[in-house]
């Protein structure tokens, strides 16, 4: 894993890490590096020449990750299409940052309690 790189005292928004905000058809999520293994068996990728990035808050610091899952829709434009991006919520007691879980993540969960 690289080192990281980059530092953050909050969650990036995903425009400062990737060019137009992410390829259309392509999920984005900044996993935790020690949960990359995690992910990778859940069909995430990391997304290739993305170096770490150290974000810290009120509780700590942690190293992460910038990983995707899906295939870009061609013919497809960053101003048509608004990127999911999602925070791996492990992050949030190790930092003291809350991510907001977004509308998928809350399906899942949702689907998970039933």
């Amino acid at each position: 894993m690289d080192e990281p790189k980059y530092a953050f005292d909050r969650y990036p928004d995903l425009h400062e890490l990737v060019d137009r905000g992410g390829r259309p058809g392509v999920h984005y999520m900044l996993a935790l590096c020690e949960n990359v293994t995690y992910w990778q068996k859940e069909d995430w990728d990391l997304i290739a020449g993305m170096p770490a990035l150290t974000v810290a808050g009120p509780k700590g610091e942690v190293s992460m990750q910038l990983m995707g899952q899906g295939e870009p829709i061609i013919g497809a434009t960053p101003e048509s299409w608004e990127a999911e991006y999602f925070i791996d919520m492990d992050a949030d007691p190790k930092t003291g940052l809350w991510s907001q879980p977004s509308a998928k993540e809350k399906e899942v969960v949702a689907q998970q309690n039933t």
